[in-house]
């Protein structure tokens, strides 16, 4: 697995994580949503992209349709107020992992203090 990053990743932030694909107006309102709390808290927003999408590799013979591609989902993510938008280009070994393992084991120290985290219920997009 490989960590790729842009945007301003110069402070600890609150996350989300997801596909994001398709890129739709729930995501949008999350973003802001995380965006918000984050700034006034002096926070960076980030979102992390799973890529590609987990499933993809638990049923390979099923189609998978993209509708966003990568590079347009991190630029729909920072549009809607994304600080910094990490990519986590996921492969078939990751799934034996469960998410903290993938927070701990793979993400760079930035991302591992984070300091507060979105009180709101969660929302899916």
């Amino acid at each position: 697995m490989r960590v790729t990053r842009s945007g301003n990743n110069s402070r600890p932030g609150v996350a989300v994580v997801g596909n994001f694909d398709p890129f739709g107006p729930n995501h949008k309102r999350l973003i802001a949503d995380v965006s918000s709390y984050a700034h006034a808290r002096n926070l960076n927003a980030l979102a992390v992209i799973l890529h590609p999408a987990p499933s993809t590799f638990i049923n390979p013979q099923g189609t998978w349709v993209v509708y966003d591609d990568h590079a347009t989902r991190v630029k729909l993510l920072h549009e809607a107020g994304a600080d910094a938008v990490v990519t986590v280009h996921f492969c078939k070994r990751d799934l034996k992992a469960g998410i903290r393992d993938l927070l701990d084991a793979r993400f760079d120290p930035y991302l591992r203090r984070i300091v507060d985290r979105f009180d709101a219920k969660p929302r899916y997009g």
